[in-house]
């Protein structure tokens, strides 16, 4: 979906009039597209809608585009013809086909500095099922040969280019509201080299990513598309102040039913094989994955972070010769917030909003808002997260909340093979004054573990908003003096 036009988004509302194309219909499809675009581009011929047959030859010139802009030197964009071809069906849905991505480039300037990204994308198309009561596809799958894209400034560099890549894309209606989708993208061959900027006056340094296989995933429950693209076409029909202000409250009433925006909604990034190359070496991954998943505009709302790599491996000499067999090669972070009331703010920021006064949203709402925040904040969550090796695992969960501005927080910390890591530490401490710092620590920690029945080593750690801390039950540091009131 991510390398379609914009214009089909705005299908939705769009019946598939007739099952043969005829003039008829295609002035209809033009006047329900100008409800989302505006009719300024249609009479500018940026899109030009025609016959093809049994369809609808949907054309796109971005240089007529950039005609309704006043001449300037400090942004030009350069792309392609774009070329979509829309099918009715019997069904009110719409076959739709065309390439994913037209050629282009984009240039700014601004202060004597040139920035630009160009891109290309050989052998690409798609072709998928539009159904107007779901507010996007119902199915659509593309696919395209070598992909390139550099974009440059005056201090860095990028080029990102793919051997092949494909996209997949399926939505159904929401047992309840909304839609709910699945898109799923893979590139093959990834590289993507970069020169960055590391401090002011010297010399950029150079890093080069690769996988064989690069792949996204997005999904979404409940995802509210057709109420996102009526507040669209709301904006297009009220496009001056004075029209925005008198049709000020369907604007409120269009936010108050676009909520939550969507019911839970998540994104991954998920490399095979990663390499990175740096100045000091290269470092590697049988896997690694970053993924975020955020719940809606609701009163109990979350995000998560999910960080996870297989079989990390380092340059040679990075690190001191002791510290290899206490380097974690798996880990998985899962981190995350709960209870994040987003649903109370952004109601009472819209029952505030009034066009009329400056601030629209009166400072006082504002001020309420972040004092209801501070008073209630979300609590941190660490859930089950994993360090290890192929001697010793740690496995650690816990939350953190907040009472008055002051952190509370609840840990258990469990280890397998933490002897082996005590072990490491002793044989290098002889030869290494840091691993010897570190062999006092670990076994410090080790005097205050509790044994579980399969050998674990566990420490349930307390921390209370006066700061005293407890570990196992044993008291490890007093609260925090109480500070007299002021007179």
């Amino acid at each position: 979906m991510r390398h379609t036009l914009p214009i089909l988004l705005v299908l939705s509302s769009t019946p598939a009039f007739a099952q043969a194309a005829d003039s008829a219909g295609a002035e209809a499809l033009q006047a329900n597209l100008a409800r989302y675009m505006g009719t300024t581009i249609f009479d500018k011929g940026v899109i030009t809608i025609g016959l093809d047959g049994d369809a609808y030859k949907v054309d796109v010139d971005f240089g007529k585009l950039m005609t309704l802009f006043p001449a300037q030197d400090s942004f030009k964009l350069e792309v392609d013809p774009y070329v979509l071809r829309l099918r009715p069906r019997a069904d009110s849905t719409w076959d739709v086909a065309g390439d994913m991505l037209p050629d282009g480039k984009i240039a700014i300037k601004a202060d004597n500095t040139t920035s630009s990204t160009e891109w290309t994308s050989a052998d690409d198309s798609f072709e998928g099922v539009y159904d107007p009561r779901l507010a996007g596809f119902a199915v659509a799958e593309g696919r395209n040969g070598e992909m390139t894209m550099i974009s440059t400034d005056p201090t860095s560099q990028s080029e990102f280019k793919s051997a092949s890549g494909s996209f997949i894309i399926q939505s159904t209606k929401n047992a309840t509201r909304g839609v709910d989708f699945n898109a799923t993208q893979a590139l093959s061959d990834m590289e993507q080299k970069m020169t960055v900027p590391v401090a002011e006056g010297a010399q950029p340094i150079s890093v080069v990513m690769r996988s064989p296989e690069l792949s996204y995933v997005s999904t979404a429950t409940g995802f509210q598309s057709q109420e996102l693209l009526d507040l669209l076409a709301f904006f297009v029909a009220n496009p001056d102040e004075a029209k925005l202000k008198a049709a000020q409250p369907q604007l409120k009433t269009l936010l108050r039913s676009a909520m939550p925006l969507w019911n839970d909604m998540t994104g991954s990034y998920n490399w095979r094989e990663l390499s990175v190359g740096t100045p000091v070496g290269i470092f590697s991954a049988a896997n690694a994955k970053i993924a975020v998943e955020m719940g809606g505009i609701r009163k109990d709302g979350t995000v998560t972070y999910r960080f996870a790599i297989d079989d990390l491996a380092v340059p040679n000499g990075l690190l001191p010769s002791w510290s290899a067999k206490l380097m974690p090669e798996d880990i998985n972070l899962d981190v995350g917030g709960v209870g994040i009331d987003l649903e109370g703010p952004a109601t009472a920021a819209i029952d505030a909003l009034d066009l009329n006064q400056d601030p629209p949203i009166p400072e006082a709402v504002g001020d309420a808002i972040v004092a209801k925040f501070i008073a209630n904040p979300p609590k941190f969550v660490l859930n089950r997260s994993v360090l290890s090796n192929k001697d010793t695992e740690i496995i650690a969960e816990g939350e953190m909340t907040f009472m008055d501005g002051k952190p509370a927080m609840t840990a258990t910390l469990e280890a397998t093979g933490f002897d082996n890591a005590v072990q490491a530490l002793q044989e290098a401490s002889a030869t290494y004054p840091e691993a010897q710092q570190m062999q006092l620590v670990a076994l410090a920690a080790k005097g205050f573990a509790k044994t579980l029945a399969d050998g674990k080593l566990q420490w349930v750690v307390d921390m209370k908003a006066d700061g005293a801390v407890t570990v196992n039950g044993a008291l490890v540091k007093p609260a925090d003096p109480v500070e007299p009131a002021p007179q």
